[in-house]
């Protein structure tokens, strides 16, 4: 068991260095308007100035189906670039 292993091993070190939050952005729920949306540009904005590491929260239960196969709404999860 690891748990009881003589040798301890060092977690590997994290690679991000700097950090952005976006939350509320995608998770705030449809009777909250934050005003927040993301944009086309905002990730690689976010990017070039220098984030290596992003927190995206997402809020699901308001865009997906309540019955099986629980599928989210298309105009929610569609390809910008489409």
């Amino acid at each position: 068991m690891v748990a009881c292993s003589p040798v301890a091993r060092a977690p590997a070190p994290f690679p991000m260095r700097r950090g952005v939050n976006l939350g509320d952005a995608l998770e705030a729920g449809a009777a909250v308007d934050r005003g927040n949306p993301i944009a086309g540009g905002d990730l690689a904005a976010i990017a070039k100035a220098g984030f290596d590491g992003l927190r995206l929260p997402v809020r699901w239960d308001e865009h997906a189906d309540t019955e099986a196969p629980y599928s989210i709404a298309a105009d929610f999860v569609r390809n910008p670039h489409d």
